[in-house]
């Protein structure tokens, strides 16, 4: 972004990142450039449905709650046991939402 500058001063109220399953590394140029901007709320897009892969799914997490999910390990330690697996579950249904693909013509 050439903007990087002048638009990390602002405080913005919303930030939303479409293709978010696309930021597949925390190091990414896009990952550290939000890290940079002050934000009441973030909100990711996504397409693709979220795999089993808790590295991923961490990474997105870290995204919207930087100051909950701060440590990767410590996510993944937590949520490699069945029991919290199905909480993980549980909570990533109550706070997502299905995409539903369906053509509808007017």
């Amino acid at each position: 972004m050439y903007d990087r500058s002048k638009l990390s001063k602002v405080d913005w109220k919303y930030i939303i990142i479409d293709e978010a399953q696309g930021m597949k590394d925390r190091e990414s140029v896009l990952a550290s450039d939000l890290d940079q901007y002050r934000c009441q709320r973030r909100l990711l897009l996504t397409g693709t449905p979220l795999q089993n892969d808790r590295k991923e799914l961490w990474l997105l997490l870290n995204l919207l709650l930087p100051e909950v999910f701060d440590n990767r390990k410590a996510f993944h330690d937590w949520f490699s046991k069945p029991f919290q697996r199905k909480v993980l579950h549980i909570m990533l249904r109550m706070t997502g939402l299905r995409q539903r693909r369906r053509c509808q013509l007017y």
